[in-house]
């Protein structure tokens, strides 16, 4: 079995699973991930957001043209590499608030066997987890536990890969789209491709 039919199988469970109860009732759509499933780099976003719920794909909205100018800073295409979430589904706020919210550490243990899984099939040689769902799920530690400031930028030698952890493009947006800032994660991509080099 070639490495797509192993991930059709994953998204089969991925379309069933009915975990996570305060999200499921309100999503559009389970977003998988897209890109080259060969790719050495696999860049690990958190979650979905409204526009990524309507498309069912990831980094499609604000975050994703801020990826692109990262990703084009770091001379990489996008559609050479591969990028997932830690998370399948959008968690919101209610029923009455559709507003984005952070995963509970509960939401993110429950995809963690998808996203180990995917991980466990995709083989990457270095993996770019963006923001601190993304970190907390691939080193199975409590978002809340750590800062992500500690780790950004390091490699850290993972179960599956070394990773390098960074900031995600919504934390940017968030931050008035710091010039400086885009160029801080550019690097760090550019980093994770330079390890894939490297042996």
């Amino acid at each position: 079995m070639d490495k797509k039919e192993s991930l059709l199988k994953i998204w089969a469970d991925i379309c069933t699973c009915d975990k996570c109860k305060k999200i499921i009732p309100h999503i559009n759509n389970r977003v998988f991930g897209e890109g080259n499933v060969s790719s050495p780099i696999v860049i690990v976003g958190e979650a979905p957001g409204d526009e990524e719920d309507q498309a069912a794909k990831p980094f499609v909205g604000t975050a994703g043209k801020i990826l692109n100018e990262i990703l084009d800073r770091a001379r990489i295409k996008r559609h050479r590499i591969m990028i997932i979430n830690a998370l399948k589904c959008r968690p919101t706020k209610g029923l009455d608030n559709k507003d984005n919210r952070t995963p509970n550490w509960g939401e993110i243990q429950n995809c963690q066997p998808f996203l180990r899984r995917q991980l466990e099939i995709l083989q990457p040689k270095v993996i770019v987890p963006m923001g601190k769902v993304a970190v907390g799920a691939l080193f199975n530690k409590n978002p809340s536990s750590f800062a992500l400031k500690d780790f950004e930028g390091m490699a850290q030698k993972g179960t599956m890969a070394w990773c390098v952890p960074t900031y995600h493009p919504a934390y940017v947006a968030h931050r008035g789209n710091d010039p400086k800032l885009i160029e801080k994660i550019a690097k760090h991509i550019t980093k994770a491709k330079e390890m894939t080099r490297a042996e």
